[in-house]
């Protein structure tokens, strides 16, 4: 009779302690509508007497050696349940995860599989916590174990060409027959460390890393891109660049061998926790061409809180391998103080919510340091016909009439770029185009006055039209892209 879930794995020349972890898991799980196909790549009793002690109705199939990628497709031509999992037997599944499964693809029936992070065996090792579903980023870099489950329908034939990155195959492969994922959180199993020899290590070497790599890029006709983003401190901002210029996005893009002739960060903390992760990014001694855009919260960093010695040595180590960048006049002067070689341009973004009217209530986006709030109440309460938000549950900005931006060092930050190419308005102590720029050094008895003004002036406008066309075209790809090919 069909069961639920099918679990098909893989066994070659097992280490019988994790192997047994390995049975004891999958015969202990609390959902009990389930079947295991065990496919011994080569003939190995220990191994099928060891399953056949807790899983009695096992099914065990021996094939002749050929690799992990046949024994899973032998072992599904056996398998009967709408969901299928290939999981890895030198692993151990959570008691209760493949219930939780099974309960969001009932909940979920738009989705093709469902995947998680997952623990090591050593405890010492740091768990791995997968990323949110995202097609592009998949084709990148791959982020699924094979050990989770999908719907049948959508399982592809394992190729068994590939001597590595199987998995990255299968789950490629997965999307390109419409499979969507849903991330759960959490850890669903817990793993073996790989090595040379194991299902997940076997064949993942550098020296052969590049090759198996671009082996599976062609197969699933995936660019070799020449061009990496990082970024450790704005991650998001760094994989919404990435495809903005079509590169590649990865958190090291050296840690591997590569083609990359150029590697772009953004953002570069001075803090002791991140400072060297964020120094090993750049490939001091290769040759590479590497761009750093600082961010807003990276100038204040330095302008306030780094000392002398750490500014002299990283401007010195940062002048002389990097072409380094900022978003505006005010940021280049900050920096320049503090020793390190700048140019102004800003970090590309394009407005990809598309052109939206003002909403019919004049609402505005405060963002104010906390010195200011007092002044900021009393503007609230001479401005009755609008509503403010102080950031906390923020709307889209299609929901704003604008930003008020008042920050201790008046530099460009994103909420105002991102405003400012939607057409929205800005009332700022920054000094940049199309922003109603207030000096906030006067007193209060003229600012109050005259920030009131400001943003009476804007209530009942319509779309910011100059101010849109003027950042699409300043926060352009293109002024990035003109650089690369220099």
């Amino acid at each position: 009779m069909p069961k639920r879930i099918s679990f098909v794995l893989p066994v070659f020349e097992p280490n019988l302690v994790t192997l047994e972890k390995c049975v004891k898991s999958i015969a202990g799980q609390g959902f009990k509508d389930w079947e295991s196909i065990w496919v011994l790549d080569g003939p190995c009793p220990e191994a099928e007497d060891m399953i056949k002690k807790y899983i009695t109705d096992a099914k065990v199939v021996t094939i002749e050696h050929s690799g992990a990628p046949a024994a899973r497709n032998e072992g599904f031509k056996h398998a009967t349940g709408d969901i299928v999992c290939f999981f890895d037997s030198d692993s151990a599944i959570e008691r209760e995860a493949s219930r939780a499964w099974v309960d969001i693809f009932d909940a979920k029936p738009d989705i093709g599989f469902i995947y998680a992070g997952y623990k090591w065996f050593d405890e010492n090792q740091r768990p791995y916590d997968s990323e949110d579903f995202d097609p592009w980023l998949l084709r990148v870099n791959n982020y699924i174990s094979s050990c989770f489950p999908v719907r049948r329908e959508f399982v592809p034939t394992w190729n068994e060409s590939l001597k590595s990155l199987q998995d990255w195959d299968f789950w490629l492969s997965v999307v390109e027959k419409g499979g969507k994922g849903h991330r759960m959180q959490g850890h669903a199993f817990t793993t073996a460390t790989p090595t040379p020899k194991s299902i997940s290590g076997q064949g993942c070497t550098k020296e052969a890393w590049l090759d198996r790599l671009e082996a599976v890029k062609k197969l699933h006709g995936i660019a070799i891109r020449e061009t990496c983003v990082s970024s450790l401190s704005a991650r998001h901002e760094g994989i919404r660049l990435a495809k903005l210029i079509d590169a590649d996005y990865r958190d090291f893009p050296l840690a591997m061998p590569n083609r990359y002739k150029t590697v772009i960060q953004i953002g570069f903390s001075f803090q002791p926790s991140v400072c060297e992760l964020h120094s090993s990014v750049f490939g001091v001694y290769q040759k590479v061409k590497n761009i750093l855009f600082w961010t807003a919260d990276d100038v204040t960093e330095v302008y306030n809180a780094v000392g002398t010695k750490a500014l002299r040595e990283y401007s010195a180590l940062l002048n002389r391998i990097a072409t380094q960048y900022v978003e505006d006049i005010e940021s280049k002067r900050i920096m320049g103080e503090c020793g390190f070689l700048t140019e102004v341009m800003p970090l590309p973004l394009v407005n990809e919510q598309g052109i939206e009217p003002m909403p019919e209530k004049p609402r505005f986006l405060l963002d104010v340091e906390d010195n200011w709030s007092h002044i900021f109440n009393a503007i609230e309460k001479s401005i009755p016909e609008a509503e403010f938000d102080k950031g906390v549950g923020a709307k889209e900005i299609k929901d704003y009439t604008g930003l008020i931006h008042f920050r201790a060092e008046p530099i460009t930050d994103a909420a105002m770029k991102r405003m400012m190419i939607a057409g929205r308005y800005i009332v700022s102590n920054v000094q940049v185009p199309f922003a109603g720029f207030i000096d906030e050094k006067q007193a209060a008895d003229t600012f109050i006055p005259e920030f009131v003004n400001k943003v009476r002036g804007i209530i009942g406008k319509p779309i910011n039209d100059d101010a849109r066309k003027y950042y699409d075209n300043a926060l352009s790809a293109s002024n990035l892209l003109g650089v690369l090919t220099k």
